[in-house]
């Protein structure tokens, strides 16, 4: 299909481009609506009730790649290359996913029954309850990519919103009244089945063909375009949910152990934030920049890097020492365990955030079967470590089973960056700066270790920084646009005191 004049402008216009960045950014902060939920759901259903939350998320997380079998990846691509036949794919591919929800249904719940001495009955009627969010997430999952692939932005701003603000104002008010897992479970399924209403108005009133009767022709194209996906979703869904499936299983009778551990990890995954916004940003850049030239691609993975390492480090050093304070803080006293993960999860910051960095870089430069590859090896030995250590240490196990995950994946995507032309090793100065740097703040720690936790980190993470500035870990132009961007904010803030007295 030729494109007009006022598509090709449509597409390529900047304004355009910035206006989308802006509302999928107000779409990604609602992700804070949900954190805090999950946080009150750590805090008030109990160390118990949310062992059996986190079991049924886990357990059904698994299951549920059946139902998004990459749809949500394919319909972008046949969208932008059919536009006239976009409610057609739609309708076709959410025919697909309520087809493949029965079938997702069947596994988890026979499954689940065969595992009946370990997942009694009220958990399973819990594990379907949370089925049927998960089947709306995934629904909605292949809406967004169809409204955004039309051009509305705006709209999976509103529905992302109008369900996260659902979910924290009811949900959270019920969870501090005391109404238990299952209400928590339903009002999850409900603030889903808000957003998906939104998205299927709007993907409807924006497909020029609205939406058509399934064509076995177009299920199998869609099928034929997802199924590559599947793999990668498969492998990253292991790598998520089997650590808390595995704990439940091994951990013997009651669901504490395994809401001491997810409540760490929950706590690790809202870090996560920094390094995702980065690598956002990041991975438009390399995949332009590789088309161009290697040496401009180095030298943005190793400024990047850079970045992240401090980064890192200032977070990890932050977890460490606000371990117990943040469970005192933010959870009950059942939770005092969870500071034990949070110790362990500080320690693996970095090389989580590494992770991050290594994965997307790696499919910037154009070697995504080598990142399915590094995936696989990950979620197998994941599982093993998971088995092993939790059968060792039980749920402080699974905290040091992520940590070797995320140390062990952090080799093997060094060794391919490294064949890549793009060299880790050479940048292991930044690690060692930033290590020199810990170094010499244990006699500062030593002296400022009777203080409340807070006031430690107010000391040591600003020393932490100087110190990095006295090695001389940025260049001249990262300091002078630094410095200027200060100068200007203190220049802005004088001429607006001026102005107040005048």
């Amino acid at each position: 299909m030729m494109k007009t004049a006022g598509d090709a402008e449509r597409v390529s216009s900047p304004q355009r481009i910035i206006r989308n960045t802006v509302f999928s950014t107000f779409s990604e902060l609602s992700m804070l609506f949900t954190s805090v939920f999950f946080l009150l759901a750590t805090r008030f259903l109990g160390d118990s009730g949310f062992g059996r939350f986190s079991i049924a998320l886990a357990f059904v997380g698994l299951f549920s790649l059946v139902i998004v079998f990459g749809f949500s990846y394919s319909i972008t691509k046949v969208i932008v290359r059919r536009r006239r036949e976009a409610g057609a794919f739609v309708s076709n591919a959410l025919t697909l996913q309520a087809l493949l929800t029965i079938v997702c249904l069947a596994l988890c719940m026979a499954v689940a029954f065969l595992l009946k001495q370990k997942y009694d009955a009220p958990l399973r009627w819990l594990m379907l309850i949370v089925l049927a969010a998960e089947a709306l997430k995934s629904y909605t999952l292949t809406l967004r990519s169809a409204a955004k692939a039309m051009g509305g932005f705006h709209y999976d701003t509103i529905a992302m919103n109008a369900e996260r603000i659902f979910l924290l104002a009811l949900g959270g008010g019920l969870l501090i009244a005391g109404r238990g897992v299952f209400t928590a479970a339903w009002i999850l399924a409900a603030s889903r089945l808000i957003s998906f209403l939104v998205l299927f108005y709007a993907v409807r009133k924006l497909s020029p063909d609205g939406f058509q009767r399934p064509s076995r022709l177009m299920c199998r194209m869609l099928l034929s375009e997802s199924w590559i996906y599947v793999v990668q979703a498969a492998l990253w869904r292991i790598y998520d949910f089997i650590d808390v499936v595995i704990l439940s299983l091994m951990v013997g009778s009651g669901f504490q152990p395994v809401a001491w551990y997810n409540a760490g990890k929950k706590f690790l995954e809202g870090l996560w934030i920094l390094p995702n916004i980065l690598t956002e940003a990041l991975y438009p850049e390399i995949a332009s920049r590789h088309l161009i030239s290697k040496d401009l691609v180095r030298r943005l993975f190793g400024r990047s890097l850079k970045y992240l390492i401090i980064v890192g480090f200032a977070v990890s050093i932050g977890t460490v020492l606000m371990s117990k304070t943040i469970v005192g803080w933010l959870l009950s006293p059942a939770y005092r365990n969870t500071s034990k993960v949070l110790l362990v999860f500080g320690i693996a910051v970095v090389p989580s955030y590494l992770c991050y960095l290594f994965g997307n870089t790696i499919i910037a430069i154009n070697l995504q079967k080598r990142e399915i590859a590094v995936s696989a090896a990950r979620s197998a030995f994941n599982v093993i470590s998971n088995i092993i250590l939790i059968s060792r240490y039980g749920y402080l196990g699974a905290a040091f089973a992520t940590l070797a995950t995320n140390l062990f994946a952090v080799g093997l995507y060094a060794i391919i960056l490294h064949r890549a032309g793009l060299r880790v090793t050479s940048h292991f100065i930044v690690f060692g700066k930033s290590i020199a740097a810990l170094v010499i703040l244990a006699p500062v720690y030593w002296i400022v270790s009777g203080l409340h936790p807070v006031l430690q980190c107010t000391v040591l993470m600003p020393l932490f920084g100087l110190i990095l500035f006295w090695f001389r870990m940025f260049e001249r132009d990262e300091i002078e646009v630094f410095r200027m961007g200060i100068l200007e904010k203190i220049r802005r803030i004088v001429g607006y005191s001026r102005g107040a007295e005048k």
